[in-house]
């Protein structure tokens, strides 16, 4: 093989990455017709994404989970690896794909004719009077942060179920990943850059560094809900009421928080379980340590993101967030192999927190986190409080 790098390969194989989307978009459009909400559907489809994506990965371990690559589109994007000596293209599995998302589109678009659209007018005096109690019947919560929980329950669960179900597979493949490192000498490398002295310390050490990202793609999905809130009036709608700009902010941090807080402990509680199966120490104060970093990580964001939300008035806050956090995660891991100055670290927030499960991060990094969530979300407030209420 050369040593060239394959470009026509490589813009193959992403192709059929962007493929397999389209079943999956199909999928979601179709759990949409069955739903009462976009966010409902949204939960709901990430969490068959993830179980399909995490079914895949283990299906060949277990005789009775290999039935799973017939229905998996990762399986089929998989099928076309170019760029590996002896694979090629499969545009079979590309058909395939464009075929079940097609198929999915087609009979979401016939339930809703059927279900939405001839539904007023099929819909009878007693059907009214059956869907009136049922509306009656429904729980309310009594308060604005339960309203946003409640209205969110379905996403929440999503995110904690993803994020422990990737923790769950990397702490199981822990024993396989430690005799890899072994062959390559990488322990000495991991060691040196400070994630622990033991194989096992080392491993889980990387594993928990997966939780921040998570944590910032749930806080981002949540700026984006306060975006599209601003966008299609319901901020105005909350702000007629007794609801004030600071008691609007201090309602979604606190909702923001509880949701991260059941997505932390949901990752950790399933690190810990996996951890004591493969037999090795869990090593309950550095996950104690883990959590609170964590925490503190989540409301420190949560102010940054309240902040430019309230800077930008729901204008490219998503965008610019979403660019950040890629931008930054990438940075930490590239910044020590390139040789890039320390003080690019210091841009991104993920290196604010250090590696938690090893120790704690340096006391300007705390004083760092304890700045950006206490000034940013002063700066929120303040901003937002002198912002009309009819915007």
């Amino acid at each position: 093989a050369s040593n060239e790098p394959d470009t026509a390969g490589s813009m193959v194989t992403l192709l059929a990455g962007g493929i397999c989307i389209f079943p999956f978009f199909g999928l979601g459009l179709f759990v949409s017709q069955f739903v009462r909400s976009s966010r409902t559907a949204a939960g709901l489809a990430s969490i068959l994404v993830t179980a399909v994506y995490i079914l895949t990965n283990i299906g060949d371990k277990y005789a009775w989970l290999t039935w799973i690559r017939f229905v998996s589109p990762f399986h089929y994007a998989n099928l076309t690896r170019p760029v590996i000596p002896g694979f090629g293209a499969n545009y079979w599995s590309w058909l395939a794909m464009i075929a079940v998302g097609a198929a999915f589109v087609w009979v979401s678009i016939l339930l809703l004719n059927r279900r939405d659209l001839h539904s007023a007018i099929e819909l009878t005096a007693r059907d009214r009077r059956a869907t009136s109690r049922k509306k009656r019947q429904e729980y309310v919560p009594h308060n604005l942060v339960g309203d946003f929980l409640w209205r969110q329950r379905y996403g929440i669960l999503a995110w904690t179920f993803a994020t422990a179900a990737f923790m769950g597979v990397f702490v199981a493949m822990l024993g396989n990943i430690i005799d890899v490192w072994e062959q390559f000498d990488f322990l000495e490398q991991f060691s040196a850059a400070g994630f622990g002295d033991s194989p096992e310390r080392q491993y889980l050490a990387m594993v928990y560094e997966i939780l921040p990202p998570f944590i910032a793609g749930y806080i981002v999905a949540q700026s984006a809900k306060w975006t599209s809130d601003l966008r299609q009036g319901r901020v105005q709608f909350m702000l007629s009421t007794p609801v004030s700009w600071t008691g609007l902010i201090v309602r979604r941090v606190t909702a923001t928080l509880v949701g991260t807080l059941v997505i932390i402990s949901g990752a950790l509680v399933t690190a810990i379980v996996g951890t004591l199966v493969q037999g090795v120490d869990p090593a309950m104060s550095s996950v104690g340590r883990v959590f609170m970093m964590n925490v503190a990580f989540a409301l420190a964001f949560a102010s940054l993101c309240a902040f430019l939300v309230a800077v930008l008035h729901g204008r490219n806050a998503t965008q610019i967030l979403s660019i950040y956090i890629g931008a930054a995660w990438l940075v930490v891991f590239m910044a020590p192999y390139l040789d890039w100055p320390s003080w690019t670290l210091r841009l991104s927030i993920f290196d604010a927190i250090g590696h938690p499960f090893i120790d704690w991060p340096e006391s300007s990094n705390v004083i760092a986190v304890a700045v950006v969530a206490i000034g940013g979300f002063i700066a929120a407030v303040r901003i937002a409080e002198n912002t009309s209420k009819s915007m």
